[in-house]
């Protein structure tokens, strides 16, 4: 007999619970962000008869803003690229 099992009794005292058994399971799941399912819309097309009348200082503004948009929209599909693609790996 183990001399771990020679000390053991054979009935547990009624006062005395059994120690509870604890398991631990860790499941890494990847998974996309929902913003990145949205679609992006589509650029907006001039209408052939808009016209836009501004000073220089207006010109660099509306410049910088359709820059940044266009950024913006370029990391969105980047994001949702990556994300796919990473999702999908196993």
């Amino acid at each position: 007999m183990l001399a771990a099992c020679a000390s053991v009794s054979k009935a547990p005292s009624p006062d005395q619970a059994p120690d509870p058994v604890v398991q631990t399971r860790t499941v890494t799941v990847k998974v996309c962000p929902a913003e990145l399912g949205q679609a992006l819309a589509d650029r907006p097309k001039v209408p052939a008869g808009a016209k836009i009348t501004s000073n220089a200082d207006g010109d660099s503004w509306l410049e910088a803003v359709l820059a940044w948009g266009d950024q913006a929209a370029r990391l969105f599909t980047d994001a949702r690229q990556a994300c796919q693609a990473q999702a999908a790996a196993p």
